[in-house]
């Protein structure tokens, strides 16, 4: 999933059904910026996370990976217990 980075103004409120996007795993915490300044700078902070994790694999990425390697060992397991002698 694409990491979402929501970013509203501090004179501004969040909208009523915001609450919700917040459920997402995707859904990063909402940045406040006071102006146009502050808000390059918080995305250049946002750019330099993602890439970052990037670089290091992200958590989702070992879920996957981990994933993979559960099904990869079912198998194994699953065609030990056919090779197995039945009694």
């Amino acid at each position: 999933m694409t990491p979402v980075q929501p970013l509203i103004e501090a004179s501004k409120g969040e909208y009523g059904m915001f609450e919700h996007w917040t459920r997402y795993p995707n859904v990063r915490p909402l940045r406040i910026y006071r102006d146009l300044d502050h808000a390059l700078d918080m995305l250049k902070e946002v750019v330099e996370d993602v890439t970052e994790r990037r670089r290091h694999g992200s958590p989702n990425e070992e879920l996957r990976q981990a994933r993979e390697e559960i099904m990869r060992l079912r198998k194994e397991l699953r065609a030990a217990q056919e090779a197995e002698p039945k009694s």
